[in-house]
């Protein structure tokens, strides 16, 4: 299910196509997908985290794109957050790339908290950006 969604939020970001309903319709399932915890199986670990991450990287970018300011940061931070954890620097360039393309909608406990992330990232010497 992850990777049919992401498919459709990748079509919809590259084209800006309107896919509201679409995602009014899988709401529970979206839900559930960008709440979910990894198990312990290998090919959880590894491919479903960066699947997840992602999706929820082009939700934001879709979110953003169409002024849901709200979702939208919602879901980058939870994508910055975690690219630190799991140590991709790829998603965490992009992730700081399109925060700082809406920096001016996001309030001050947004931008405190993207900056906690970006200090976090440099004083760990995760990435060289």
């Amino acid at each position: 299910m992850v990777a049919k969604l992401l498919n459709i939020m990748m079509a919809a970001n590259r084209y800006q196509i309107d896919v509201d309903d679409i995602l009014q319709q899988f709401e529970t399932e979206i839900d559930f997908i960008t709440q979910q915890q990894s198990s312990a199986d290998m090919y959880s670990l590894q491919v479903v985290p960066e699947q997840l991450m992602r999706f929820k990287y082009e939700l934001a970018k879709y979110y953003l794109n169409r002024g849901n300011y709200l979702y939208g940061f919602r879901f980058l931070l939870d994508v910055l957050s975690k690219s630190l954890a799991i140590n991709k620097e790829a998603f965490f360039i992009s992730c700081i790339k399109l925060f700082e393309q809406f920096k001016p909608f996001a309030d001050f406990r947004l931008c405190t908290k993207y900056e906690s992330l970006v200090r976090e990232g440099r004083k760990e010497r995760l990435f060289y950006y």
